[in-house]
């Protein structure tokens, strides 16, 4: 009963699937259509995360040394940092609706993306040798996480999408110009996403998926989105000199993002991080819908289905938190993984809700800049209404 209490959520979105099915059925061809669909293989995968751990409702709590070795929990933290970064990718590609890219270059930077994590490694490293460091005091962390970190990082993420734009054909419409740098954030969120995860004892999977990915996208897009502006619309500015002011706003933003979380004399005000963060993510989703209005494939015919990105969002958020109960209760035993289920959904149900109905809006409007702005009730996101 404690189980079926804990996953009332993810009880409910089952259940508006069956009822969405329910709708769909008027005889023997439409069931058979249902259950040969990819919704019944969707379905069958949220059973089977969803209620995994049943078995586990008797088990005693078992030390984590006497169920898994280290090894077994570096490779979990590698396959759900993986999962995190394959689930936004595939979003993120799936605007993508008037030309999309070939999956030897998405892969590329990707992979590109991972391996610029050394080369932020390399410049902590110098810093520190050089005495440039965090020390707890609040002038010199806000400084430091402003261009040690945001500067050093987003140096590090927009490399790869700099090396495709100079060296290939690849970046051919203004969705490009946040496609890429966002798939390069994913490949160094997945190794940042690795460490984090694997140093939690598998604990922070929610906070990678729903808040640092993210992140990272929405800070590398807005390099990003200068630089499609410089070149797609006469602002009369060059690309050179908007990827410099676009670089400096990225930076104070992921700097801004990291310091009330970084710093102990602000921590108490954590939940400014929060804040910002959903205000980023719904800038964001305008950079994004901005740059598929200007695309130079335009294609009346072309649309972008808000419903089936709704479902994938929802479906997909929920089931990391989920399978992050289903890890957690097996290495650690059943209460803590009820523990955890617990306090994933009390933090991160309200922003599983929040990304979906943000990410899944677009309005497309041929040539339409929209302003970014953010109104006073963005903390609840409107869906958009169909025509």
């Amino acid at each position: 009963m404690q189980f079926l209490i804990l996953n009332f959520f993810y009880l409910a979105l089952i259940l508006l699937i069956v009822k969405k099915w329910i709708y769909r059925i008027k005889n023997a061809d439409d069931i058979r259509n249902v259950i040969l669909s990819r919704d019944a293989a969707l379905l069958l995968i949220l059973l089977i995360i969803g209620f995994g751990p049943v078995y586990l409702l008797n088990n005693d709590y078992i030390p984590v040394s006497q169920t898994i070795s280290r090894e077994l929990q570096l490779i979990l933290s590698i396959a759900m940092a993986l999962l995190i970064s394959g689930i936004w990718l595939m979003y993120v590609r799936k605007i993508d609706i008037y030309e999309s890219e070939k999956w030897k270059y998405v892969i590329t930077v990707f992979v590109l993306g991972a391996v610029s994590t050394e080369l932020a490694l390399m410049g902590y490293k110098t810093l520190t040798a050089i005495g440039i460091d965090l020390n707890g005091q609040i002038i010199n962390d806000l400084i430091y996480c402003i261009f040690a970190i945001g500067g050093l990082e987003e140096t590090v993420k927009i490399i790869p999408f700099l090396l495709l734009l100079k060296f290939t054909r690849a970046i051919d419409e203004p969705y490009d110009y946040i496609l890429y740098p966002s798939i390069s954030a994913l490949g160094f969120a997945f190794v940042e996403n690795i460490y984090y995860i694997d140093s939690s004892s598998l604990y922070n999977i929610g906070g990678r998926a729903l808040y640092s990915t993210v992140a990272h996208m929405a800070f590398s897009s807005i390099i990003g989105y200068g630089m499609l502006l410089g070149k797609y619309r006469n602002m009369d500015t060059r690309q050179v000199k908007a990827f410099f002011v676009f670089f400096g706003l990225a930076m104070l933003a992921h700097g801004f993002y990291d310091f009330w979380i970084i710093n102990y004399f602000v921590s108490s005000l954590s939940f400014l991080t929060t804040l910002f963060f959903l205000i980023t993510i719904h800038i964001w989703f305008i950079l994004k819908n901005n740059a598929i209005n200007i695309s130079t494939f335009y294609d009346p015919k072309v649309m972008l289905d808000n419903d089936r990105l709704k479902w994938y969002l929802v479906i997909s958020l929920s089931s990391i938190l989920m399978l992050g109960y289903v890890i957690v209760s097996i290495v650690h035993g059943l209460s803590s993984g009820n523990e955890y289920l617990t306090k994933a959904w009390l933090a991160y149900g309200y922003l599983v809700l929040y990304l979906t109905l943000s990410f899944s809006r677009y309005r497309i409007i041929k040539g339409h800049i929209g302003k970014l702005t953010v109104p006073m009730d963005f903390f609840i996101p409107k869906p958009v209404r169909k025509e």
